[in-house]
């Protein structure tokens, strides 16, 4: 027999008030009328277990948002950059600022070149082209000095630290300091 002729005949055997049916969903249960004793305790158990089922259901639910919670969390740490990686970057910070000053300090020098040639040659050379290569100089070292601050500024967004503080641990000496 198959599915379809067994569902008739236990349709027609209910309806006949041989056998109780107790439909849940698309499920149906048939039973005996001398057990409709043993169906009240079915019944309470098939309640049980609904219940528990919406329980489990919502835990899930629950687990779920908190793996989901817990993955974005590992992202945002996984994005932020180590210990590690902010002393290597402050190494080659360090690094850049170390030449940049270095640059900076040949510069000054020839700048201060340029001025004892035209105290010593003032007359003898146009003081046009002096002008013209000192100022070419003097925005070498601007730029220069323009470089080693935007370097502090990306350091000092990703430590934190204060300027002055951040100067201190390069080991940096900024024309100012000098004035």
């Amino acid at each position: 027999m198959g599915h379809a002729e067994i569902q008739k005949v236990l349709v027609v055997l209910s309806d006949e008030g041989n056998l109780t049916v107790k439909t849940e969903g698309k499920s149906s249960l048939y039973w005996t009328v001398q057990a409709s004793e043993d169906m009240s305790a079915l019944q309470n158990a098939m309640e049980l277990l609904t219940a528990t089922k919406a329980d489990l259901r919502s835990t899930l639910d629950t687990l779920n948002l908190q793996v989901h919670q817990g993955e974005s969390a590992k992202r945002s740490v996984a994005m932020e950059p180590t210990d590690t990686d902010l002393l290597l970057r402050l190494v080659e910070l360090k690094s850049l600022v170390s030449s940049l000053s270095d640059s900076s300090n040949e510069i000054e020098g020839k700048l201060l070149m340029l001025k004892v040639r035209e105290q010593e040659t003032e007359g003898v050379r146009d003081t046009d082209a002096l002008q013209c290569e000192f100022k070419f100089f003097k925005r070498c070292w601007n730029e220069n000095k323009r470089n080693v601050n935007r370097v502090l500024e990306s350091v000092i967004d990703g430590c934190g630290e204060t300027k002055e503080s951040l100067i201190e641990v390069i080991g940096l000496i900024m024309d100012e300091e000098i004035i």
